[in-house]
């Protein structure tokens, strides 16, 4: 076993409870209001993808031999960002954004009732707003 070694989880698991969710509803952004850049990826299909302007983000500093690479979180630019409709979030706390490249979101309060259940291995980055509409 060295530092750069694994750690393993022997059956039968033992440790605090698992869970895992299936993400059913899509919302898809306002071009018109978000910061993005749209793109052709494919000439043939006509698929598009997008550069996101001014969302948070993780950077990378300099690798330095024998130590870690150093992760810089870029926190959001003010009014910058992707944005959806209220009236189609429909009171999904969580959804998926619509369109190639996009992930995972939730709501406010869906973000705090994860933090406050202490669920791990889930990173939250602020990307935008639900606005009225």
């Amino acid at each position: 076993m060295t530092r750069r070694t694994r750690r393993r989880i022997y059956l039968p698991y033992e440790g605090p409870e698992l869970f895992s969710t299936v993400i059913s509803h899509s919302v898809p952004i306002e071009e018109t209001l978000s910061t993005v850049i749209r793109h052709v990826t494919c000439v043939r299909c006509g698929r598009f993808g997008y550069d996101f302007i001014g969302i948070e983000h993780i950077e990378y500093g300099k690798w330095t031999p024998g130590k870690e690479i150093e992760r810089i979180r870029v926190p959001r630019v003010p009014g910058q960002g992707l944005y959806v409709l209220q009236k189609r979030v429909a009171g999904f706390d969580f959804f998926r954004l619509g369109g190639p490249g996009f992930g995972v979101a939730c709501t406010e309060r869906a973000r705090l009732a994860v933090l406050e259940a202490g669920l791990s291995n889930i990173d939250f980055f602020e990307v935008g707003d639900v606005v009225e509409g």
